[in-house]
């Protein structure tokens, strides 16, 4: 087999005779050399190309004086007194109350008696001078008393039906005292207005709360001395 030689061929290397271009490649170069010769200029302004910075209008600095206001002064506070803890404390103790007395609702207390004698009298009817020779036959004593019912113990004493109707009265009672001055015993002599209990109801008072001093003006209570009461019984 025989061996046939090829010869390479190309238009770089082809001699003077052989390197007559077509006008297709000398086209083609042409167009190859103005790309590369514009990216050549390109990457030439790219790194060399001076970018000015932009223009920024002037700072207008403007100088004044800087003020410093003074903090305001801090407000007082008021100052207590010191405690001292070893001072004693003196306590003045209140005065009580003063209890207020009510003004007692029931009037009563001894009375001149209307029937003779005309005023309470001692044992036997006397004269200006002495002693009378006629006896007496019901003696009656002028006595002070001792103690006596106040207005709280009386209203105790009220008879109902008087209280409910707000009805007032009196009565005339006839008692008999002991040498001490105890009464021990009362009549109802009169009441008015009748029918209220005011008669019973001063007997039961002075008998509970009323005792004469044995004393008297006129000398020393007797077992059985009698004295007219004339007791009024009030609301107001």
């Amino acid at each position: 087999m025989s061996e046939v030689a090829h010869s390479l061929h190309h238009p770089l290397f082809a001699t003077a005779g052989q390197r007559r271009l077509s006008p297709s490649v000398m086209a083609g170069l042409g167009i190859a050399a103005l790309l590369h010769a514009g990216i050549a200029v390109y990457l030439f302004n790219q790194n060399f190309q001076i970018i000015e910075p932009p223009t920024l209008p002037p700072e207008v600095i403007t100088k004044g004086v800087m003020v410093r206001f003074a903090p305001p002064p801090p407000t007082p506070q008021p100052k207590s007194p010191p405690i001292d803890l070893h001072k004693p404390t003196v306590i003045t103790p209140l005065a009580p109350p003063p209890i207020p007395v009510e003004p007692s609702t029931v009037e009563a207390g001894p009375s001149t008696i209307t029937s003779p004698p005309a005023t309470i009298a001692t044992g036997a009817p006397t004269e200006a001078t002495g002693t009378s020779s006629q006896p007496a036959t019901s003696p009656y004593v002028k006595a002070q008393w001792a103690s006596y019912p106040t207005g709280e113990a009386a209203l105790s004493y009220y008879p109902k039906r008087a209280l409910d109707g707000e009805v007032e009265g009196e009565a005339l009672v006839e008692c008999t005292f002991n040498a001490t001055g105890k009464i021990t015993a009362c009549a109802v002599l009169s009441e008015n207005p009748a029918k209220y209990g005011f008669g019973q109801a001063t007997v039961d008072l002075l008998v509970a709360h009323a005792r004469a001093k044995p004393q008297t003006a006129n000398g020393a209570l007797r077992d059985g001395d009698k004295m007219k009461i004339r007791y009024r019984w009030s609301l107001d």
